[in-house]
């Protein structure tokens, strides 16, 4: 079940709340108080410093500060033995100072080291506990569903692009502009995924994700959606810098507007069963069909600049609708790269094999 961002806040706000809540009873409680003392404070320094919003995060953050804290307090304890170890000498030149805190004469260093360590282990305990098992937020569910929502919405996005090319000048005064901050958006996704994907590699095994599942294969993907989404974008600007080449384009009798309908509709209905094939986890298996559709987009998009008819258009109004015409080309190579890497990745990662039903036609 997907869940909005607002309710996944409520609901990692609540977890750190329920884990600061177990970890305090250390020191609210007299008999667990007598037992752990002072070093209470560092079980509650742990969940503070490790609790992240996913699972993966924090089981990521916790397992490298443990590694960091068992290094650093081992290194600290040598220090400290090794010192008592050579007595009162004189030293020359002091280099290093290791300070120890908390260190008396009267304690021993194996001893306080102990016991830190095991409050330490206890906030460990509590943020693994709490995050995996109290309404788990999973960076592998929030990745999977990042990309399928991206395919979506540039298929969206690239019919609304290049139904502009079938407008009038009037038309595109008296109609608002589609909107591509979608693109914006996937071309600033590149940090946010390879985070999930490093979070989503320190998950366990849960739902419909696996051990060692391909999460560099989501990178690839979702690499190649941030190309398409930059061409989406060069397409606008061009649309929108040579309103009258277009026209000229759309007004044309050597141009059917039936050609910019069809690259419009072939185009984005590949990425929505794309988007669709990764949201049902099931393989991709028209890929044959998929690519004689892209074949025939191709040819479609060369009758457009191979007539010609455009030898009796001027040099600028040839420049604008070729330029138009081999981003659109480039989108439908970028598309043809999906299709190969979805396919991919259904093979790597187990998709179902879908029934003839779903076939792409």
């Amino acid at each position: 079940m997907q869940r909005d961002q607002g309710t996944k806040n409520m609901i990692h706000c609540i977890k750190v709340g329920i884990s600061l809540v177990l970890v305090s009873l250390l020191y609210l409680l007299n008999p667990l108080f007598k037992q752990v003392g002072e070093n209470a404070m560092w079980a509650i320094m742990t969940v503070v410093v490790m609790f992240e919003f996913s699972a993966g995060a924090t089981l990521g953050k916790g397992l490298n500060r443990g590694l960091g804290t068992i290094m650093g307090g081992g290194l600290g304890c040598l220090a400290a033995i090794f010192a008592q170890g050579i007595g009162n000498g004189r030293v020359g030149n002091s280099i290093i100072v290791v300070v120890v805190s908390g260190i008396r004469a009267n304690v021993k260093v194996w001893e306080l080291a102990r016991e830190r360590l095991l409050n330490i282990l206890m906030g460990f305990i509590v943020c693994v506990c709490v995050n995996l098992f109290v309404f788990p937020l999973w960076a592998s569910d929030e990745l999977h569903d990042s990309i399928v929502s991206r395919f979506l919405d540039l298929a969206n996005t690239i019919q609304g692009c290049l139904s502009e090319c079938t407008k009038t000048i009037n038309e595109k005064e008296n109609q608002p502009r589609a909107s591509f901050d979608v693109c914006k958006s996937v071309l600033n996704s590149k940090s946010k995924d390879e985070s999930l994907a490093n979070f989503a590699k320190w998950e366990p095994w849960h739902g419909k994700f696996g051990f060692s599942y391909p999460w560099g294969r989501y990178l690839k993907i979702g690499e190649i959606l941030r190309e398409v989404a930059a061409f989406i974008l060069a397409m606008d600007r061009c649309l929108a810098a040579s309103n009258e080449p277009m026209a000229t384009l759309r007004e044309s009798q050597w141009v059917h507007l039936e050609t910019c309908e069809a690259v419009n509709s072939k185009v984005a209905r590949i990425l929505t069963e794309l988007g669709d094939s990764m949201k049902q986890m099931m393989k991709c298996d028209a890929k044959g069909n998929v690519s004689d559709q892209l074949k025939a987009v191709r040819e479609d998009l060369s009758l457009i600049i191979s007539t010609s008819k455009m030898v009796e258009l001027e040099d600028g109004q040839v420049l604008a609708i070729a330029s138009f015409v081999f981003l659109v080309m480039e989108v439908v190579a970028k598309v043809e790269q999906l299709v190969r890497e979805v396919k991919e990745l259904g093979n790597i990662a187990g998709f179902r094999t879908p029934r003839p039903r779903y076939v792409i036609q």
